[in-house]
């Protein structure tokens, strides 16, 4: 007969499972955004019509909007990080009791604490899963965030050598 739940240790087991998963894909995603310097090379290197100057401004808006946003997705993955962190602690801590009960324990209680001694070892494990997926994901969060920041700063230079004698062609207002 199978069990209407699996066992916790079997839970655990896919959920560290997941996690690796989680990690490779953050890992990969890393390696194919390139550098922050490549990020910029996508900018256009001059401003020659009034139209590109607009198209560069509302570009400047689009990336420090999104630059907003790494941000705060960055700082609410420090946060997981630290209860992760405090997570493992807390599954160190309750290894090492089971350990210390397993030692004193009775024959009758023995095999109890044995289970729940290896439950215990695979909740470390996914608790160092979780610490390192979110350390990971804050690495590549960051990349992606110099990678804006490069592009907002080729853009404002791109803006600010951009002289004030563009102006709107009669061509660039028959497109509008």
């Amino acid at each position: 007969r199978i069990p209407a739940t699996p066992p916790p240790d079997l839970a655990l087991c896919r959920q560290i499972a997941l996690l690796v998963a989680q990690r490779e894909t953050v890992l990969n995603a890393m390696q194919l955004e390139g550098t922050p310097s490549e990020a910029a090379e996508s900018v256009p290197s001059a401003i020659t019509r009034f139209l590109q100057l607009e198209d560069a401004r509302e570009a400047l808006a689009v990336a420090r909007s999104n630059l907003d946003s790494l941000q705060r997705e960055i700082q609410a993955e420090r946060s997981l990080l630290l209860e992760a962190k405090e997570s493992l602690q807390s599954a160190e801590q309750q290894r090492r009791l089971t350990s210390e009960h397993l030692r004193s324990a009775s024959a009758g209680t023995r095999r109890a604490l044995q289970i729940e001694q290896q439950l215990d070892a695979v909740r470390v494990r996914l608790s160092e899963q979780q610490l390192a997926l979110h350390r990971d994901s804050i690495a590549e969060m960051t990349q992606r965030q110099l990678g804006v920041e490069s592009v907002i700063a080729s853009l404002r230079e791109q803006i600010a050598r951009t002289g004030s004698d563009i102006r709107l062609t009669k061509e660039e207002l028959q497109q509008q």
